[in-house]
This record gives structure tokens, sequence and C-alpha cells, in this order.
């Protein structure tokens, strides 16, 4: 297709401009960060663009956007054949391999998601319409911050970098939004496989691997990133295959998975069979009732979904943190403030993954900030040997002033346009725990994979934790080290129990026995492993493994916290909690996998007796729990390829062409002939609605959308809630008067008649438009009306 094609064209000459950045700005990595140049170009791009049509002199339209690419691509790679052309020689030769198979997965899971997608490319269902939204209102404003294409009058409440990126690309490229939409998403996979790939291999490059180890490790870490499942797609087998009987599965309690289509074939069949596998975590009462409901997506569902959300979106640019606290660690400059002042390029890029994280995706602030914090203190407190509280200070005022600038940078986001989506009290006490076998279900196949890693360090630290063979200062550190993790944990599991009992109805002290199935193991593993990386930090040591003892604790830690506590916002349960939570656990646990790999190659050879069958027999088990929680992604993708019922394209409303013909030449003559100056009124519906498509797709706002995402994103409707209201008084009333007054108070300057509106507000008197305006477009079942009088 000549759109993948141009897409793909533009965004390697993207790669091709940020290479210099990532290779002066990530230069403590084997591969110099290009497996990273995609995303970190796109902050850099994306974010001079922002600030310049922020300023309301330069827009945001595609020759901007290459402006800004020629710019960044002319400035590196000037600096690099002027002042670093031997060093770049010498790379070319020698460490070509690892930017090549780095190029290979992002060309693999490129060019798979297109696939899928082209099979299945509707923007239809769920949420896919909003972010269809989303996109358009990036581009249809020419000045940021874009208008709420549902609120008109209002600036988007949400976190809209994201599509502001992606929309970019599309600008620059010249391809429909429609279109763009799937190709952005097989851009992410690619770009998430292509940084995992090598970040995992310069892992285990760092720590003395071989190439070929390295890239086997890469290889399993895109794969259990954005391949694997979580264990309902074995359990959905099994039941296929007819193994196990009702009583297990009723025990199970996973909705859907049952034995009601076992010998039917290899897969199931059943309507929408895979959306189980996004919603294990369940509690049910004694008849039958939900207590609990969570959400627990992983890359692969969120793909075959094909919600471009946040979440998603965000994939790359948590694994460029990841490379940039790496980068930080193993700096042989101790972090500080000449440290900023000698690595320009290194502080522009942690400034950009800051200040942009949380406007891509607010979520992703938790892991951010705190990773990249805990890189620097390492790297303060392994190179002087400092007490603690001299370590933090000395990493922590530096960093906290990047952080600062990085939030003046960004500030009309984080100021003005985001919205508190969170109540008071910040935080509750969750009043359903997680069942062992739903945990074991979610997280197995990626824990299975860094199981020998952490025994491994784990039980190392704990060893040279007890030791007393070193000075007086470390002899208090090891003693002691443990029970800081220790405390913060039991402090955590206290306060929610005592939380539990005052505010959650029917809360029980048997309670505090029920959790301890999960919830202890996760308490000793976070310990464990946040004793350990304090343990090394003192011992100086900067390696691959401490890198991934970082990324393991805090995901660990993260999950302890969710089952216990959530954060109060708009939907009053853990579900968007445990969510976004488990979401950036599994992205941090894939990479710790891919490395957990190396290790049991590493150490697997020098095991002997009863340890070398224990390592033998566990390798057996993780690959067989490797390979089933691979049947997932094979069978949901046959089935949602199957259950298609629109041409091959990548046209995400190609289907409107067959299925809704006059609301596709409605929402073209919208578009083409309105302007961002002008305002619709059509039918007010719920989230997840029909309602809201002609805005949603065209790019010109309307009065209001979906009415419950807006209370999401704004965490109540204060400032609008009369709107849903006066939308019905615009179709129904029969008082000129009134209709032209609440016309004027909103701007309106055309009114959009459709079936959708006939059938929300069955009392619609259509003629009287006729009186207020003229028809300005009609066909068989769509009239819209210009009321600019």
């Amino acid at each position: 297709m000549l759109e993948v094609a141009t897409w793909f064209a533009v965004v390697y000459v993207l790669w091709l401009a940020a290479v210099p950045f990532a290779w002066l700005a990530l230069p403590n990595l084997h591969s110099r960060g290009l497996g990273f140049a995609r995303p970190l170009g796109l902050l850099a791009i994306a974010s001079v663009v922002w600030l310049s049509s922020l300023s309301g002199l330069i827009p945001s339209v595609g020759a901007t956007w290459w402006l800004a690419v020629v710019v960044l691509g002319a400035i590196g790679w000037g600096y690099l054949l002027s002042r670093k052309r031997s060093e770049v020689v010498e790379f070319v030769s020698t460490r070509w391999r690892e930017v090549v198979v780095a190029e290979i997965a992002f060309l693999l899971f490129f060019f798979c998601i297109v696939a899928l997608k082209a099979s299945d490319p509707v923007i239809t269902g769920t949420e896919k319409p909003m972010d269809l939204t989303m996109l358009n209102a990036v581009v249809a404003d020419r000045f940021a911050p874009p208008q709420d294409l549902w609120l008109s009058g209002f600036d988007i409440a949400y976190y809209y970098f994201g599509y502001w990126m992606f929309g970019g690309i599309s600008q620059m490229s010249g391809i429909g939004l429609s279109t763009a939409y799937n190709l952005s998403l097989a851009l992410i996979a690619g770009m998430a496989a292509g940084g995992i790939v090598s970040l995992v291999t310069d892992l285990v490059r760092r720590d003395g691997g071989r190439f070929a180890v390295a890239t086997l490790c890469g290889g399993a870490a895109v794969l259990a990133l954005l391949v694997m499942s979580n264990l309902n797609g074995f359990w959905e087998m099994l039941a296929v295959f007819g193994i196990g009987g009702s009583d297990f599965y009723n025990w199970l309690s996973i909705s859907g998975v049952d034995t009601s289509e076992a010998g039917n074939g290899w897969r199931p069949t059943g309507f929408w069979w895979w959306w189980a596998s996004s919603r294990v975590i369940n509690s049910f009462g004694m008849h039958g009732e939900q207590l609990d409901f969570t959400i627990q997506e992983f890359p692969f569902f969120s793909f075959l979904l094909g919600d471009m959300h946040p979440h998603v979106m965000s994939i790359p640019f948590v694994l460029l943190s990841v490379g940039m606290a790496a980068n930080i660690l193993w700096s042989r400059a101790t972090w500080g403030w000449r440290w900023i002042a000698d690595h320009k390029a290194s502080a522009i890029g942690i400034l950009l993954i800051v200040g942009a994280s949380g406007f891509i995706n607010t979520w992703d602030l938790i892991v951010v900030v705190p990773l990249l914090g805990l890189a620097a203190l390492i790297n303060v407190f392994g190179a002087h040997r400092r007490d603690f509280v001299q370590a933090l200070t000395s990493s922590g005022l530096p960093f906290l002033a990047l952080c600062a600038v990085a939030a003046i940078v960004f500030a009309n986001f984080y100021f003005f346009t985001l919205q508190s989506q969170v109540g008071f009290p910040p935080i509750a006490p969750t009043q359903h725990g997680t069942r062992l076998i739903h945990a074991i279900t979610v997280w197995l196949p990626l824990m299975s994979l860094a199981v020998p890693f952490v025994y491994g360090y784990v039980s190392q630290g704990l060893r040279r934790g007890a030791s007393h063979r070193t000075t007086t200062p470390f002899r208090y550190a090891n003693s002691w080290v443990w029970l800081v993790p220790l405390g913060v944990c039991a402090f955590i599991y206290a306060s929610w129990l005592v939380t539990h009992l005052i505010f959650n109805q029917g809360a029980s002290w048997l309670h505090l026995i029920e959790r301890v199935p999960v919830s202890l193991p996760l308490l000793l593993v976070s310990v464990g492993l946040w004793g350990t990386t304090i343990v090394r930090a003192r011992r100086r040591y900067s390696d691959a493994a401490q890198v991934c003892l970082m990324l393991a604790s805090i995901a660990v830690f993260y999950i302890f916290f969710a089952e216990h506590f959530y954060a109060l916002d708009f939907f009053g349960n853990r579900m968007n909690t445990v969510f976004k939570v488990y979401y950036q656990a599994w992205i941090l646990l894939s990479v710790v996998g891919g490395y957990g790999i190396y290790h049991w190659i590493r150490v697997h050879p020098r095991l002997t007796g009863t340890r070398l069958f224990v390592s033998r027999a566990g390798a057996v088990l993780v690959a067989l729990i490797f390979a089933v929680s691979m049947y997932y992604a094979l069978a949901a993708s046959v089935t949602k390829a199957s259950e298609s019922n629109t041409r091959t394209t990548l046209d995400g409303l190609a289907y409107m062409e067959s299925r809704s013909p006059d609301m596709q030449s409605a929402v073209n003559w919208i578009r083409d002939n309105l302007g961002d100056q002008d305002v619709i009124v059509e039918s007010v519906g719920g989230s997840y609605s029909e309602h809201g498509r002609f805005s949603g797709f065209s790019g010109v706002p309307s009065v209001l959308g979906w009415s419950g995402h807006e209370r999401q994103w704004r965490g109540g409707d204060e400032g609008w809630v009369e709107r849903e209201e006066d939308v019905k008084r615009i179709y129904t009333s029969s008082d000129l008067d009134e209709v032209r007054t609440l016309l004027e108070l909103y701007g309106v300057t055309h009114v959009v008649v459709s079936d959708l509106e006939r059938e929300k507000y069955t009392e619609i008197d259509a003629s009287k438009f006729d009186m207020l305006g003229s028809v300005a477009y009609s066909n068989a079942s769509v009239d819209v009306y210009d009321v600019r009088r």
C-alpha cells in the first residue's frame, strides 16, 4: 500500500534525523541509544512544535514538523561529523550488529501489526472513536492547546501528547487520520520492539554476554513484552480440548472460560472470547454477584483490541526512560550539577522524558521519576560511598531541579490543561483482594522468566547483607538495610488493615488472613529486591543486574501497593489503579525477564548435583509456561481476523462505506467545508455509544459528545453540567427564541439531524431549523443546517 510506504519513509527520515541526538544523549549504552532514536526524536521534535504552536506564532502544520526534523538532523549530524567522526566510524565497524538486530525487531513487529490491523481496521466499538477524536483534535487546531471536540470552547483536559506526536507524523506524511490511526499502532509496536531488544542486548553485553546470547535474550524479552499473554489463554486452551470439569472452571471463576466449546476445534469460537484475558481478577458473592472488578490489560491484548490509548502509546517511552536510567547509572562521571553541565544532551533527554511522560500518560510519572531519581542516587552512592543522607542530597537536588525545569517547559499542560481526576483522600483501601489463582494467572508467565535472576541476586544480597566483615558504616547498613523496606511494606499492610476495617463495609479481621497468600509473597519479594538493591549500591555495583534489580523492585512494590490501596478516582474502585499499575509492571518485568534468561545461561553451567537438577527441571517448566503463553496471541489473532467483516485495508473508517454511507458522506462534508472556528450540535450520548461521531470523525467541535468521558477527564461536570439538557432542548423545543438563544450561547454554526438524533430525541421537529437557517448539506438520512444568521 502506498500509505504504508509513505509512512515508513517518514518514520525512517525521522530516525535518521534523531540518531545523533540519541548518540549524544545515551553515550553509556553499548548501542549508543540508537534503538531509542525514534521515541527520543519524536519527543524532541513534538516538544519543539508544541512549544512553538503554544506561543501562537508558528502553527502546527506539516511544514513546521518537517522544519523541526531538518533542523534536528542538520545540527546533530553536523556536530557528529565535525567533532565525533572517528568515534562514529569505530562504532559502525564494531557494533553495527546490535543496531541491525534492533532494526530487524522494529521492522518485524511494525509489519506484523500492520498485517493484524489490516485484517481488522475498524475504528468503532470500545474507545476507538474517542482515540480518533483525540487525533482529529490535535491536528484540527493549528495552535496548542487543542480544543476539545466533544466540549466546544474548552481545551482538552486529557493527556494528549501521544496523540500530538502521532498526529504530527500524519501531517508530515499527508496520510488521513483514519489510516494514520492504525499505522500509529504499528509504529508504537515497532518502537517498543526495537527499544526493548536494544535495551536487553545492552544489558547483556554490559555484563559480558556474547552477541548471540544477547540477541537471544533480546528476542525473548520482546516476545515477553509484545506477544506473551497471561495464563487465561492456557485455561481457554484446556477448556477447548475438554480438559478439566465444570467444578474446576467454576472454582477458577474467570468469566468466559468454560467447557461449553470443548471439541469444537483448536481455539474458542465464542464471540469476543479473547476479552476475558483482560478481566481475570474477580470476586463474587454467595449469589454470584460481582464484588470486585479490575482490568489487567497487557500489550498484545491492547494491539489486538486496537484502542490507541495513552498507556499503549507510552510503551516505547517507558522503555526509553529505562535506557536513560541505565545511562545515568553506568556513567563514569558522578551525577550532580557538573554532570548536567558536562552532559547537556543527556540532561535535555532527561528533561524531555520526565516532562513528556506525564503528558503522554500521567500514570508513567510513578515509574519514570522514581526510576531516574534512583539511578542518580545509586550513581552518587556508589561513586563516593557517602552515607545515605549525603548521597540523597547530592543526587536529589540536581534531579529535582531538572524535574522542575521539565514541569516549567510543559507547564501549560500540568498547571492549566490537566484537571485532577483524583478525589480526597487521594487513596483508599481496597475492599477485595486478589485470589491466589488469579494472581498466578496474571503474573506466572512473566515472573517465571525472572525467578532465576531474582532468587540468585536476592539470596546473594541476603548473604552479603548479613556479613559483618566490612567497615563500621557498612556493618551498620548491612545489619539494618532489610528493616527499611520491611518497615515500609509492613506499614502499608498495617495501614490497609486499619483503614479497611474503618471505611470498607463488611470488613473483617478475617480478611487479614485471606490476603496472606498473595500479600505475603509480594511483601517478601519486594523487601528482598529493595534490600539487595541497596546492599549492592553500597558495594558500588553499577552493572546491568543493578538496573534490573531497580526495575523489579519498582514493579513488585507497585503490584504489592495496588493490592492494598487504589487511587480514589472517578470510578471509585481499584479497577483503574490495577489496570495502570499492572501495565507499567508488565513493561518493566519484560526487561527483567529477558535479562533473567542471560543470568540462567551464565549460572547454569557452574551448578552441580541437586542444584543442577533443579535448574534443568525449572528451565523445562519455564519453557513450557513461555510456550503456552504464546497460544493466546495466535488463537486470538485468527479469531479477530475471522470476525472482521471489512475488506483488507488500513483505513479505519472504510467500514462506513457499507454500514453507514450517509454518515460517512456527511462527516466528509463537515470536515471539508467547516473549520475549528465552527461549532456543530449533534446528539449527546454516553460513553462507548454511536453519538459524537460527526465531531469526532471530522475535527469540528460539538457542544457535547460523550458526557461520561468528559466527567472522567475533568473529574466532574462543573461548568458544563447543563449542556446535555440544552442540547436536548435545541432539538425538541418548539420555542424558536429559546432555540436561537441556546444556539447563540454555544456559538453553534451548524445543526446535524441524522438517524441518531431522531432516535435519541423522538420529539424532534427539524422544520424549525429551516426557520432558523437553511440546509447546507443533505442526503437520504442526514441533514446539516447552517444557522449562522
